[in-house]
């Protein structure tokens, strides 16, 4: 199981009279109930359902793709400008950027296919 790290802020609304939980790692997380461990196994239940259909790529899916790059043939070629890796692939023969804080499936799917892999994340 990966472990990916959030911050989510929980408040006492004394008008409604419940805890509200919200984040700004979490897109989408807006729970609220009156009972504190209530609202906490509500919100461990919610974030990786938010997380997965928003696309948020956990970090060892980062690790995983370089896995799959290095299982394949591909190589590091050296760091890039800013957060970015040069890698090169001997199926496509191209070379290609690979971010340090990949946002999500669709962009490190997206990488592989630059690569030539077929195999997705």
């Amino acid at each position: 199981m990966e472990t990916l790290a959030v911050l989510v802020r929980a408040e006492w609304d004394g008008e409604a009279a419940v805890w509200v939980a919200t984040s700004d790692d979490v897109p989408g997380l807006v729970v609220e109930h009156a009972d504190f461990r209530r609202l906490e196994e509500m919100v461990v239940e919610l974030v990786p359902t938010l997380l997965s259909e928003n696309g948020r790529l956990p970090e060892g899916d980062r690790r995983k793709l370089i896995k799959l790059l290095e299982k394949n043939g591909c190589r590091f070629v050296r760091h890039a400008s800013g957060s970015h890796d040069l890698w090169e692939s001997p199926l496509s023969g191209a070379r290609f950027v690979v971010q340090h804080d990949l946002a999500s499936r669709i962009a490190a799917n997206n990488v592989l296919k630059q690569a030539g892999i077929a195999d997705r994340l």
